[in-house]
């Protein structure tokens, strides 16, 4: 291990330390620990904690998670024991997520980092995204089966996503999966009515991308209006 890297691998855990000691980021005030009290080994902040260092870093799989934790840990910890503690995971613990990340996403504001930067007011892009993609037989319970012409089935989960784009950190604000009976368009009053529940007068303005052009156009419209007129590109409505 170079001198450059362990500097980088040193200042990063030093910074993740300052920020996990904040409140909003204690798991244990969100999500409760399902496991069973017998056999276990691992504490449920450190459980989750890797799998955000994880994600941080950008890894793609529990293996390569194991082995981040056996360079910037104390201990390994196994993909078999992430693996396992992901899977106890239902609407319950994402609900409880979402309620962290909102309790995070508040106190960054209550800090003024999220003021407007390059734009007269809060701005909220709010736009599909997939983010599992797989054969029909393994598709996970409230994936969107695809049946394409003269192509087997395939399975695939999107999410609309929430961004502050006018931040100049651009924070996720929500991310809600969309459900296999509907699709995007079905969402958005049950997303924006989420955001402005949880926000208030964080933002003014949402940011989309209508389906209904065949060349991607983001348009922009007041939050007040709830998505029924449009202003013309690059405007804010007021």
């Amino acid at each position: 291990m170079t001198g450059n890297y362990q500097r980088l691998k040193q200042s990063t855990s030093n910074f993740l330390r300052r920020i996990l000691r904040k409140p909003g980021w204690d798991c244990k005030r969100f999500v409760a620990d399902r496991r069973g009290r017998r056999g276990r080994r691992w504490e449920f902040a450190t459980l989750l904690n890797s799998l955000l260092k994880g994600y941080l870093s950008n890894r793609s799989s529990l293996r390569s998670v194991e082995r981040l934790t056996a360079m910037t840990s104390r201990a390994r910890v196994p993909d078999t024991t992430l693996y396992d503690f992901v899977e106890r995971f239902g609407e319950t613990e994402v609900a409880g997520l979402r309620r962290q990340l909102q309790a995070q996403v508040r106190s960054e504001w209550r800090s003024k980092r999220l003021d407007p930067v390059g734009l007269p007011c809060g701005v909220v892009a709010v736009d599909n995204k997939t983010v599992w993609t797989g054969p029909a037989a393994r598709a996970p319970a409230g994936a969107q089966l695809v049946q394409p012409k003269e192509r087997p089935a395939y399975g695939q989960v999107r999410v609309v996503r929430a961004v502050l784009i006018s931040a100049a950190s651009k924070p996720a604000l929500d991310q809600v999966v969309i459900r296999p009976e509907t699709n995007e368009c079905g969402m958005f009053a049950e997303v924006m009515a989420q955001l402005e529940a949880a926000y208030g007068s964080l933002f003014e303005v949402y940011s989309g991308m209508p389906v209904s052009v065949q060349k991607p156009t983001r348009v922009w419209w007041p939050k007040l209006t709830k998505a029924t007129s449009s202003v013309s590109k690059g405007t804010v409505g007021s």
